[in-house]
């Protein structure tokens, strides 16, 4: 019994960990091939690596709470952030409205204003200063005199 128990567990370990014998039989003999060394380290590196992946995985957690325990003492609370947020978006909208006030006071002294008049009085870019004008415009705080080029002007309504 102790020889057919053998000859049991030897196929049954060997089945799964063989692989398909190859396409070309080998002239020498079939039964040499199984057990060739070639075939065997597949079979122990495929256990090798069901041995090393639990590890890695738990390794993995580990390394993982402590750079984001790091990062979360570092940032402040999100309620902080969103009150810088808010004070820097009221100043940059106090500055717009007081160079649309600018505008309207360089209006007081002159009937008509060109982009270019603008862009000198505040030192700004063409595209900027046609953005202000148009925020004016759609106020109905001035009114754009011609469609392009070089005479269009903005005059108080």
């Amino acid at each position: 019994m102790t020889e057919t128990d053998q000859t049991q567990s030897i196929p049954k370990k060997d089945s799964p960990q063989q692989e398909p014998p190859p396409t070309e039989p080998n002239p020498s003999s079939t039964e040499a091939t199984p057990n060739t060394p070639a075939e065997e380290p597949p079979a122990v590196d495929l256990d090798v690596e069901k041995e090393t992946s639990p590890p890695e995985e738990t390794s993995q957690p580990e390394s993982t709470p402590s750079p984001s325990a790091k990062a979360t003492e570092d940032v402040p609370p999100p309620s902080f952030i969103q009150t810088l947020l808010i004070k820097a978006r009221a100043k940059i909208q106090e500055r717009k409205q007081k160079k649309l006030g600018k505008i309207l006071g360089l209006l007081e002294t002159k009937p008509q204003i060109t982009n270019q008049d603008v862009q000198k009085l505040l030192r700004i870019s063409r595209a900027t200063s046609f953005r202000y004008l148009d925020i004016l415009e759609k106020q109905n705080k001035i009114k754009q005199v011609g469609n392009t080029g070089k005479w269009v002007f903005y005059s108080k309504t």
